[in-house]
């Protein structure tokens, strides 16, 4: 149904009375006219869409805006009225409004443009490998203040700190003190200082929580180990009355001054809490809180879904059976952090073995976010060549989330998808590529596609420090970690000031392989240089800034195209995102093959990416291992098969 003619049944029904309301199924094109039926929404929208300002959203709303603009009354409550925020008070707003009460949608496009946690481009860092201030070697919190123009420049808007607690390793991910900093990266003040400026510059911090497991240099494991006080069962024993399956006695580290095993999912310097124990779940809550209380702004949850591990499986690990206060815990502690700041994030990391789309997904249900490695699984294979359809798969993704999340209704949370390309756990998207491509030419223009694709698929993007530049680095094993995690590369020269180095202050087990000097891949090489793979993704932040239906549009299969090489026929495929709250749509392709493709333009558009210019009728020539982005209005895409 048209706005239009849902602006005239509106009116129609003011005509007929006050007490007259109009209903609109947009699906069906049928409009039914009741007696002010109330159809209350239950979920807080910030109020945006409470136009009659009575605190509850319904069809009276609608009604209120129509006779505001028919001048039938003289005012209502402009502020939020304006439900998507374009600077005027029109029949947009109320035909917004009567497909949230009618379920058509499910948030305002209003609300999701001003929360930060559904409008943000995301950045990781190594605060060790970061920057340094202070010429030991080690990035540290100061290096990361003095970067912050950069990072502005980049056009993100969250930093995720890797973890920066007291700590007995190079990483991070054995803390020996939750209230306390590592002191490779400063004092507490140092801390601070890094928070406000990073705040000051508009930028919020979520900071790596490692939860599921401490080290065994913490206090409460030494408490433990002792079977002191209450912190005698804060970590999982078992002292051989359980017995324990061949494939998981690499799991069990022997105690030998207490005569028992503990579980330690990663080593045995990582004991995994024990989350049976409710002390527990104090304790971990009061970390959180400390932490809010410094104005960490979310969290980024290590491991979530170890948490209770299923000990007594059949092989290692079981994903598709979480412990029986897995999922109990993560709600939780979803709400908690909620009463604590309702406008905190928390983020888990969910990298199941075996089904992984849908166990990753089943923890929407606790938290407002997960990290995306099914999606990024699929950016990969696009990155190299493969033929994905990846609007498809990502929308039936989101879908599966969305679905999970509703049956929690109870639980405080703002559900985005977290997708990125690498992160410090696995393979650099630029070593991934380059393992199939020699040519370094070709491998940039792969590198870009993959940022392209990430950039423009549903959820919140993460890009991993050094990645915006084409930093390389990992390896087929577990011992490739360091090499994941090399310092961010600044120089030409590979050293300068603030140049980090692999091994200062503390040893990491391993050698530098990857950052290099004079190979191209480092800021002062590729800052304001056109073609760079720095300033395409300043490019893309720009415009994933300036288009937020990227972050709440539905995307579906648009087009498809054989690109034919060497005899071979490859398709590639178009996708459009549209979202009927906003008064546009975007289209995009990505020809990931070997090929150019050509196509003709519907009507005049420009790419947003490139900056072309086309006329209606032209022939549009999509580069091979290049992308396009359009906005567009209307029902029809700006390209058409030739």
């Amino acid at each position: 149904m048209s706005k239009k003619l849902i602006s005239i049944l509106l009116s129609l029904a003011m005509v007929a009375g006050a007490s007259a309301t109009v209903s609109v199924n947009a699906d069906e094109n049928k409009t039914t006219t009741d007696q002010t039926k109330d159809t209350t929404s239950t979920v807080d929208v910030n109020k945006f869409g409470d136009a009659d300002g009575n605190n509850k959203i319904n069809v009276k709303d609608t009604t209120a805006i129509q006779k505001y603009l028919n001048k039938s009354i003289d005012s209502i409550d402009e502020t939020y009225a304006d439900v998507n925020e374009d600077g005027k008070i029109d029949v947009k707003d109320a035909t917004i409004i009567q497909k949230y009460i009618t379920k058509k949608i499910s948030t305002f496009a209003a609300k999701a443009d001003n929360d930060w946690r559904t409008s943000s481009v995301g950045y990781e860092l190594f605060v060790r490998s970061f920057y340094d201030s202070d010429g030991d070697g080690c990035g540290d919190f100061r290096g990361v203040a003095e970067k912050v123009d950069y990072l502005k420049s980049l056009g993100v808007n969250v930093v995720w700190l890797m973890p920066f607690n007291k700590t007995s390793s190079y990483h991070g991910y054995d803390v020996t003190d939750y209230n306390d900093v590592c002191d490779d990266y400063g004092t507490m003040d140092d801390f601070n200082y890094m928070l406000d400026t990073l705040h000051d510059n508009g930028i919020k911090v979520v900071m790596d929580l490692v939860i599921n497991h401490t080290s065994n240099q913490h206090q409460w494991f030494k408490d433990s180990i002792k079977k002191s006080g209450k912190y005698k069962d804060y970590y999982i024993w078992n002292d051989g009355s359980q017995p324990i399956p061949s494939v998981q006695t690499s799991l069990w580290t022997w105690s030998a001054m207490r005569g028992a095993r503990y579980y330690s999912c990663f080593n045995g310097n990582m004991p995994d809490l024990n989350y049976q124990n409710k002390d527990v779940w104090d304790d971990i809550d009061s970390v959180a809180d400390y932490w809010l209380d410094k104005g960490i702004d979310g969290f980024r949850l290590d491991a979530a879904m170890h948490i209770d591990d299923t000990i007594n499986a059949a092989k290692q690990h079981v994903d598709e059976k979480e412990g029986s206060v897995t999922h109990e815990w993560w709600q939780h502690f979803e709400n908690h952090v909620k009463e604590k700041d309702p406008n905190a994030f928390c983020i888990g990391e969910v990298w199941p073995e075996t089904t992984m789309e849908t166990t990753q997904a089943k923890f929407f249900a606790d938290l407002d976010s997960d990290f995306d490695f099914y999606n990024r699984s699929e950016i990969k294979s696009m990155a190299i060549g493969g033929q994905i359809n990846i609007a498809k798969d990502n929308q039936t993704y989101n879908n599966k989330i969305k679905g999970y999340a509703d049956q929690t209704p109870n639980v405080s949370k703002t559900t985005i998808n977290s997708v990125m390309l690498s992160n410090h756990d696995i393979n650099r998207i630029a070593y991934d590529v380059s393992q199939k491509n020699s040519d370094k030419e070709v491998s940039t223009a792969r590198i870009k596609l993959a940022a392209s694709v990430m950039m423009t698929i549903k959820g919140m993007p993460w890009i991993y420090y050094g990645d915006e530049i084409g930093q390389s680095g990992g390896g087929t094993s577990g011992t490739a970690d360091p090499n994941r995690r090399e310092a961010m590369d600044w120089y030409t020269a590979r050293d300068g000031k603030g140049a980090t180095k692999m091994n200062a202050v503390r040893s990491w087990s391993s050698s530098e392989k990857f950052t290099k000097a004079n190979d191209g891949v480092s800021v002062e090489e590729q800052e304001n240089v056109d073609g760079s793979i720095l300033e395409h993704y300043k490019k893309l932040i720009s415009i994933r800034n300036k288009y937020k239906i990227f972050y709440t549009g539905d995307y579906s299969t648009a087009i498809i195209k054989d690109v034919v090489k060497d005899n071979v026929k490859n398709k590639i495929y178009g996708y459009s995102v549209t979202d009927d709250s906003r008064d546009y749509s975007m289209f995009v392709i990505h020809n990931n093959q070997n090929a150019d493709a050509t196509f003709k333009a519907n009507y005049d558009f420009t790419d947003e990416l490139s900056g072309k210019t086309y006329k209606v009728g032209d022939t549009v020539t999509v580069s091979k291992i290049s992308s396009m982005i359009v906005r567009y209005t209307g029902e029809t895409i700006p390209l058409s098969a030739d």
